[in-house]
Formats: structure tokens, sequence, C-alpha cells
């Protein structure tokens, strides 16, 4: 286990949240390569942090069962028929991303928005459609790339408390599998709502 790289106290001083660092995580899909620039989501504004900054675009309302035939065909009339695909999530421990509107679990899955998919750009990095591979199973490549990327986790936290005997704090939590620190701060924090926590 890598020693802790940050560490958030409580306001009352008798608790202390320790982030660790895992190992180096690869890189975005998006930086690493400018194979997917013609590929882009489109999320609803909660879903955002289950992709890096700059790598998505939050729509201007929740889609949900309702408004996602409006929203599709919306999307179509701006950017043609054929390039606008169903993003779906199914969030259990992890987060599993796929193509469609059916519910992979009654309880944790349901649509979170679109991809988007611009042929021209994607034919100048070299992307070929055809019979064989469509435009459903490039976006299929894409989302299953993004999918190896979040689900190689590289954050944890635990949760410390004082042992006023010894002045030592002592582990009464430990979470792994956060692809980034922002959200493992969070999730850290949530943990124990009843405790005020610094910045």
């Amino acid at each position: 286990m890598s020693d802790f790289t940050k560490t958030i106290d409580s306001k009352c001083g008798g608790y202390q949240i320790a982030i660790f660092e895992e190992w180096e995580k690869e890189e975005n899909p998006c930086e690493k390569t400018d194979f997917w620039n013609g590929f882009k989501f489109l999320l609803n504004p909660a879903s955002r942090y289950f992709y890096p900054p700059g790598c998505s675009e939050n729509l201007a309302n929740h889609v949900d069962e309702e408004s996602h035939e409006k929203d599709f065909r919306k999307l179509e009339r701006i950017f043609g028929c054929g390039n606008v695909f169903t993003l779906s999530a199914h969030i259990h421990g992890a987060v599993c991303l796929y193509l469609g509107t059916y519910h992979s679990c009654r309880f944790d899955s349901g649509i979170i928005g679109f991809i988007v998919l611009n042929p021209a750009e994607a034919r100048k990095m070299g992307i070929k459609f055809s019979r064989k591979y469509s435009k459903e199973k490039h976006v299929e490549a894409f989302v299953n790339e993004w999918n190896h990327y979040m689900n190689e986790p590289d954050f944890s936290f635990a949760v410390l408390k004082r042992n006023d005997e010894t002045e030592d704090f002592d582990e009464i939590e430990r979470v792994f599998g956060f692809c980034d620190e922002e959200s493992c701060i969070a999730e850290a924090k949530a943990y124990f709502p009843d405790i005020e926590w610094g910045d």
C-alpha cells in the first residue's frame, strides 16, 4: 500500500480522512490519442463526474425514460440520423457503460445521456465505416475503452479515529475503487455525514 497523499481533519479533531493513490493511472482515452476526436459525450448534469473534465458536455436537462425519445429525436435533427446513441450505465461498486435503454438492473441502471458521432471527424482519424464495422460498432469500441479506463481505480480512502490512550489514529473504515481524488474525498465525507469535515 502506498503512503497517503492527503489528509483531511474533522473540525472536532477526533477523526481524519487519509487519501491514498494506489498506482499511476493510464492516460485518459481522450488525451492519449486523437483517434476518438469524432466522439462526444452529452450527459445528464448529475452524471458528469463519471468522466474527466473536458471530455464531456452536460445536457441542459436530465434525461429519463419519459423524455428520452423526445431528446433523442431532437439530437438527431441536429447531428444527423444514425449519429446519436443512447448511453446507459450500471452503477454498483463500479461503473459499466453500455449502449441502449434497457435496464441491466432495476435499481442500479438507467439512461445517463447520449454519445454523438461526427463521421467526418472520425474519418479524418482513419476510422472506416462499413457493413461489418458499422457506426454502432465503433461507438461500442469507444464505450469499451472508457469502461476499461474508469474501472482501473487508483484512489482509496481510510477514515481514522483518534485513540485517546495512544494519541494515534486507528483505521475504522477503508474503501477502494475511485478513479479520481475529488470523488474519493466526496465519498469519504459522505460515509460519516454526522462528522463536520474541513477542506
